[in-house]
């Protein structure tokens, strides 16, 4: 996987979260499938990066990682712990451990294949766009369900759709949608359960 550079982007890898102080117990067990914190926080199997729109945020982003432990440059001037890289020039100085594409403006861990590649605010809308489309679908889907002669087909398809839908609320990084969408699966299930299994 690799994860899209956007403005001014502060890049770690997850590894290094094991030398932190303090790190917060969400972000040491983030999902290694990728995702979204956020808006302005995204990450993948092996890396993690928060956005910033001028240098100052940039700075202030890279003092707080110093703070919990980690450090930005060796001696030779190279990025260690972390980097910082920007969506038209990439990484602002060497870095060994990151792989850059500028056609893509993505950013990848060094000797791991870049795959997919997650963030950025066009992404995200595409993805709260399909979840959206998706929870509607599955609720069609329901609706079907009582007037169908096969009403198990309606609900395989509102399954499909609403699990479709609740993937996309965790990579997102949205817990309450995600909570939601959850607790509408299991009340269509058992809907199916008690009113239509057998038919």
């Amino acid at each position: 996987m690799a994860l899209r550079l956007q403005f001014l982007t502060v890049i770690v890898p997850r590894s290094a979260f094991a030398r932190c102080r303090d790190l917060p117990d969400w972000l040491q067990a983030l999902p290694p499938s990728g995702g979204f914190f956020l808006d302005t926080a995204w990450f993948d199997a092996h890396l993690w990066c928060e956005t910033a729109m001028d240098g100052e945020m940039a700075e202030w982003l890279i003092a707080r990682w110093e703070d919990a432990g980690l450090s930005p440059k060796d001696g030779g001037g190279r990025w260690k712990d972390l980097c910082l890289a920007d969506s038209v020039h990439g990484p602002h100085g060497p870095c060994p451990w990151l792989s850059y594409d500028p056609g893509s403006l993505s950013v990848w861990l060094s000797g791991t294949e870049p795959g997919e590649i997650i963030g950025g605010t066009e992404q995200r809308q595409a993805r709260e766009a399909q979840m959206r489309a998706d929870e509607a679908e599955g609720e069609a889907a329901y609706t079907r369900m009582y007037d169908a002669r096969r009403p198990k087909e309606a609900y395989e398809d509102a399954r499909g759709v609403f699990s479709r839908a609740l993937d996309a609320a965790r990579f997102l990084g949205r817990p309450d949608e995600a909570e939601r969408l959850q607790a509408r699966l299991a009340q269509i299930y058992q809907v199916y359960d008690s009113q239509f299994r057998g038919w």
